[in-house]
């Protein structure tokens, strides 16, 4: 959970919930004249940089699950070929 610290020094808990976000953003914006959604092009960078472990980790995770979907398939065409072979009519 993010935290807010208004400009009079007030620390706010800002909702996750997406309902509850947006009463919180519009309050805000009413009275302290900050909107909470605004990003500037220094924020974008930071959150460009944050997203690329994430990206490597969903990566790492992938290439392994698609190895072992391809050896899972690779062996059932195999064995399905021998199998064939042995059929007794």
């Amino acid at each position: 959970m993010s935290i807010y610290k208004a400009p009079d020094g007030n620390k706010y808990n800002i909702p996750s919930e997406p309902n509850e976000r947006a009463q919180f953003v519009v309050a805000v914006k009413e009275k302290y004249g900050e909107d909470l959604d605004q990003t500037t092009a220094l924020g974008q960078v930071g959150e460009f940089a944050k997203a690329i472990p994430r990206g490597a980790a969903g990566l790492a995770l992938d290439v392994p699950t698609g190895i072992v979907g391809y050896l899972i398939l690779a062996m059932t065409v195999i064995y399905t070929k021998v199998l064939k072979d042995y059929k007794i009519n």
